[in-house]
């Protein structure tokens, strides 16, 4: 009793990929048996009495325990995957995915950002952290959808126009790779509690402050001795990746312009005595 449209897609995946029932594969839902609805049935649907009579105050039933999380964009791109693989065309247009599998604005953006916009070594590296950290919890449809890891996405933060350049993903997915790698570590250090998924306003500070880590860092290593250089690095790049840097990038990208002046940025004074000239 299933539409025809997803039987054919249930049948390509299976055919495609073979039966999945690891719920942590990307793709693939945990396995729920649920109670026909009396609407299949010719008379009201009466429960079983539970085969234990000691059982029938607290005992566990499929429908109790079974549960279905609606798919989300990871799970909508392994399905983009298999239908190429069977032949079917790329789906890159969000209002097409939003009428085939009847989801809301943001999800089919997010499933067209996945598929055609954002680099394939990213979707990867975003497959993997979804895997462990969930989707809904980590990276949501809203900043997929507003195109964050997409290729040329530039920080939207008031205040730092001038420095696009260097806020900018690149080909080389050199900062969009480390924006991921930040937002994985400020999540896993949260404890379990307090955990939850990043907010546009949250994210794109981060994704800023990440493009003039990198930018500082291409100009110290120029400018510096090589020896300075490969003395204070690992130490800058372990406060950097605990968010201790973020305010002071920030702070040092609003109050100054292109090209970057190393003897304004405190961290590096920190380290190294940085001439007039730098």
């Amino acid at each position: 009793m299933c539409d025809p449209f997803d039987m054919t897609v249930l049948m390509e995946l299976v055919l495609s990929e073979g039966f999945r029932t690891n719920p942590n594969d990307p793709g693939t839902e945990k396995l729920a048996i649920w109670p026909i609805t009396d609407a299949w049935l010719q008379d009201k649907y009466k429960p079983l009495p539970p085969l234990n009579p000691a059982d029938e105050e607290d005992g566990v039933t499929m429908a109790t325990t079974g549960t279905r999380k609606a798919p989300n964009a990871m799970n909508f791109l392994l399905q983009f995957e298999v239908l190429g693989k069977a032949g079917e065309a790329e789906w890159n247009d969000a209002g097409k995915v939003a009428r085939a599998f009847n989801v809301g604005k943001l999800e089919s953006e997010a499933i067209v950002a996945l598929q055609s916009k954002i680099h394939h070594d990213i979707v990867d590296e975003l497959k993997s952290a979804t895997r462990t950290r969930g989707m809904r919890s980590f990276v949501t449809h809203d900043l997929l959808s507003k195109g964050i890891f997409n290729t040329s996405f530039t920080s939207q933060v008031a205040g730092l126009e001038q420095w696009s350049a260097y806020l900018t993903n690149g080909q080389n997915n050199e900062l969009a790779s480390l924006f991921l790698e930040r937002l994985k570590g400020d999540w896993d250090r949260l404890p379990v509690g307090v955990k939850k998924a990043f907010t546009w306003k949250d994210a794109s500070v981060i994704h800023a402050a990440c493009g003039g880590y990198l930018g500082i860092r291409e100009s110290f290593q120029k400018n510096v001795p090589a020896a300075d250089f490969t003395a204070a690095e690992p130490e800058i790049k372990s406060q950097f990746s605990l968010a201790v840097l973020d305010n002071e990038i920030l702070a040092f990208l609003e109050g100054s312009v292109p090209p970057i002046q190393l003897k304004n940025v405190r961290f590096v004074r920190t380290w190294v005595v940085v001439r007039d000239t730098y």
